[in-house]
Parts: C-alpha cells; sequence; structure tokens
C-alpha cells in the first residue's frame, strides 16, 4: 500500500490499485513462468509457435478484460484475473507443446537444478534488460507521482495510454534483438 500513496493515490484508485497488485503478487510466478516458456518455445526451433503462444494470450487476455471488467464490473481486479487466466493459457499450451512429438527439448523434472556455474552465466545474459526494465519503471512510478501530485487522474491516464504506445517499439527493438541471438 505504501509504494501506492507515495505515488499519491489515494481513496477509490488506491484500492483499486492494492486490489490489483496483490493478485498479480500472487500470481507472479505463474507470469514470470508463462512469458520464459514462448521464449524456450522459439530457441527449440518453432518460433511461429512463440509467436503464436504470445498472440493467443493477448486475445484472450483481452476478451476476458472485456468480461470481467465490462459485463462482470470487477474493475481492475477484474483486470488481474483476465491477466492471470490469460498467462495461464499460455503456460498450459506451452506445456502441451513441450509434451508433443514436435519439440525436440523434452523438459524432464531431473533436469532442474541449480548449478551456480549457469546461474552466473545467465544473470551476466539478462543484467542490461534487467536493469532497462527497472530504470522504465523508477520513471514510470516518478511520472505518475508527478501527475497525480500536480496533475490529475485523467492526466495519469493519458500518460499511461502514451507510454502503452511508447512501448510498441520497445518490443519491436527488444523482439529484433532477442531474434538476433544466436
Amino acid at each position: 500500500a505504501a509504494p501506492i500513496r507515495w505515488q499519491g493515490a489515494s481513496g477509490h484508485i488506491q484500492v483499486m490499485a492494492e486490489h490489483y497488485l496483490t493478485i498479480m503478487g500472487h500470481g507472479s510466478l505463474l507470469v514470470i513462468v508463462s512469458c520464459a516458456l514462448p521464449i524456450l518455445v522459439r530457441n527449440d526451433n518453432a518460433p511461429n509457435v512463440a509467436t503464436g503462444l504470445m498472440v493467443v494470450g493477448a486475445l484472450a487476455n483481452i476478451a476476458l478484460d472485456y468480461l470481467f471488467i465490462v459485463q462482470w464490473n470487477w474493475d481492475l481486479k477484474g483486470a488481474a484475473y483476465a491477466t492471470l487466466a490469460a498467462q495461464a493459457l499460455v503456460f498450459t499450451l506451452a506445456l502441451a507443446y513441450f509434451g508433443s512429438a514436435r519439440s525436440q527439448l523434452k523438459l524432464v523434472n531431473r533436469e532442474f537444478r541449480f548449478t551456480p556455474r549457469y546461474f552466473y552465466r545467465i544473470a551476466n545474459l539478462g543484467l542490461s534488460s534487467f536493469f532497462t526494465t527497472l530504470y522504465t519503471a523508477f520513471i514510470t512510478v516518478i511520472h505518475n507521482y508527478l501527475f497525480l501530485k500536480f496533475g490529475s487522474v485523467t492526466e495519469t491516464g493519458a500518460y499511461a495510454i502514451v507510454l502503452y504506445i511508447s512501448v510498441v517499439y520497445y518490443f519491436i527493438a527488444e523482439g529484433f534483438a532477442n531474434g538476433m541471438q544466436p
């Protein structure tokens, strides 16, 4: 609740944000894994399947947002549940892919173990993306705080829309960068 208040939220907006973050916090592991699995699918020489997983997840999220928010009036709780349900669908479909004959990579439970040498290499590769994301999150928090302090909820919402549009560029650039990796 404190980070939400630090950004200047109060009243009904604060309550909705707390509901959203609580639900998403409980489902964070699902979100992380369902975002990682399409990358593994792509690396398994199935980029079209990986793209399909992401498209299915996005369309499911949009449809469920409409159902939960507009039809059932669940506010931001509905948005959180829609996101988690869409991520669960991506997770299930990705696991089905790895269990299918199309997959060259087989996910075997006994192969999952912590190896410090690999952890260091993985962390080293992901560090630049981590700092880019951290920077973007920091700037977003500062902007939200300033918009709510010196502006209105409408201006904060307008900033969020512009931010979502600018993220499209980032995703295109990130997609090309990931696609060029060996």
